[in-house]
């Protein structure tokens, strides 16, 4: 019997199991940044973790931090030549790759960053960036060290879903680079060797450990997709108190075949498929075969067979699984028995509103159960996992902190 019947079987019979969890309080350590941390990565070692920061919104950094056994210091801030976002870090760790978005630089893109100079506090850290566009969200480099790619967030200049009567609309983007190009040019935009037309709304980004297909997820399909439905989503009209709703189309996540982009840009989006309601990150497990996506404006976590959405348009979730308000970044730990979600409740506005965290316990079969929950700060967004996966980084984007958790803290926990 194929994988994906197995799967699909065993999602059926239990999927997931929504019952109250227990209120947890794992011991953390918090740490004051000067600005709003966007995300997390470690070095190899797990000496040490940057931090990107929103400082303005044309101003940014990275936070230098030192992870000892018991305790984090910051060493320093990186500033990035304009306000940053998502990072990735290569193959070997010599350099970090931060998106950001415009400030001193002539387009946002993505900025390299040598981690030995960042390391050793050497002014001359950040080198050139990359141009893509100016709300560039989300970087990822394949395994192989290859590729670069960028999630253009809003590339479309925000008419994507929303086209002006009687024009096409203009899907946002993925930029794809030529790393090593990248590197040998000093960051010219000579190393872009793909632009790939999307969906709406572009973020979320996971690359198979093949090198062979990047996951993509887009807040909103594209007016002219078969599925597309204006009314099938409750969608925030931003930050209020209570918060206020308009209806909205469904989001995606589409497949590319990072092998097609340079010769067919548009042709190598091999799939995409309706996932959830404003999905915003996609992160793959079970040796590829899982890939997990973050339906923010529905409150659930979603799981699909990520072979079978390549050849089956019409691939319905594995699982889905009720999580807090809000999601966004998940991250698996505790050899990946156990799946933390950051609830990042970002539009609720009123003055007590703040964030959760869910625990998830995924077994067999993808049986999924919360299984413990408790208070974040204001907008928790996302995770990264010392490597070795005893220390679990938050960041809490409306709090200025980064939330260190003890992993053993939490399984006792939940156990």
């Amino acid at each position: 019997m194929a994988f994906s019947a197995i799967i699909f079987c065993a999602a059926i019979l239990s999927t997931s199991d929504p019952s109250p969890a227990q209120t947890i309080n794992p011991a953390q350590q918090q740490i004051s940044l000067p600005g709003s941390p966007f995300a997390a990565i470690t070095t190899a070692d797990g000496r040490y973790v940057f931090v990107s920061l929103v400082i303005t919104p044309t101003t940014g950094g990275v936070a230098v931090i030192r992870q000892r056994k018991n305790s984090a210091t910051i060493k320093g801030i990186i500033s990035t030549c304009g306000s940053a976002h998502g990072m990735a870090i290569s193959k070997g760790g010599r350099y970090l790759l931060v998106a950001v978005q415009s400030g001193s630089c002539t387009s946002g893109g993505v900025q390299f960053i040598d981690v030995r100079k960042a390391i050793a506090g050497d002014p001359n850290a950040a080198l050139g960036t990359v141009p893509t566009d100016s709300t560039a969200i989300e970087v990822a480099i394949s395994p192989d060290n290859k590729n670069v790619f960028v999630a253009n967030e809003f590339s479309g200049g925000r008419t994507c879903e929303n086209p002006r009567e009687g024009a096409a609309p203009t899907p946002d983007t993925v930029s794809v680079i030529d790393f090593q190009e990248a590197l040998s040019s000093g960051q010219s935009p000579s190393s872009i060797t793909a632009t790939i037309p999307l969906d709406c709304g572009v973020v979320g980004l996971a690359v198979s450990s093949d090198n062979r297909y990047l996951y993509v997820t887009n807040e909103t399909a594209l007016p002219t997709r078969p599925f597309f439905d204006s009314t099938v989503c409750n969608i925030p009209d931003g930050s209020s108190c209570p918060i206020v709703t308009s209806p909205g189309a469904v989001g995606t996540l589409d497949v590319v075949d990072i092998g097609m982009a340079a010769s067919n840009p548009a042709g190598s989006v091999v799939a995409n498929i309706p996932a959830g309601c404003s999905p915003t990150r996609v992160i793959l497990t079970h040796k590829d075969k899982i890939a997990w996506v973050s339906a923010r404006d529905e409150n659930n976590l979603l799981a699909f067979n990520a072979i079978d959405i390549i050849t089956n348009p019409a691939a319905l979730p594995l699982s889905t699984m009720p999580v807090g308000i809000e999601p966004d970044g998940v991250q698996p730990f505790s050899n990946g028995r156990f799946y933390a979600v950051a609830n990042t409740n970002r539009f609720d506005s009123c003055p007590a509103a703040g964030g959760t965290v869910s625990i998830l316990k995924v077994g067999k079969g993808l049986y999924t159960k919360t299984v413990g929950t408790f208070d974040a700060g204001v907008f928790p967004r996302q995770w990264a996992l010392s490597p070795n996966g005893k220390l679990l980084y938050l960041t809490e984007f409306g709090s200025d902190i980064l939330a260190i958790f003890p992993v053993s803290s939490i399984v006792d926990q939940v156990q």
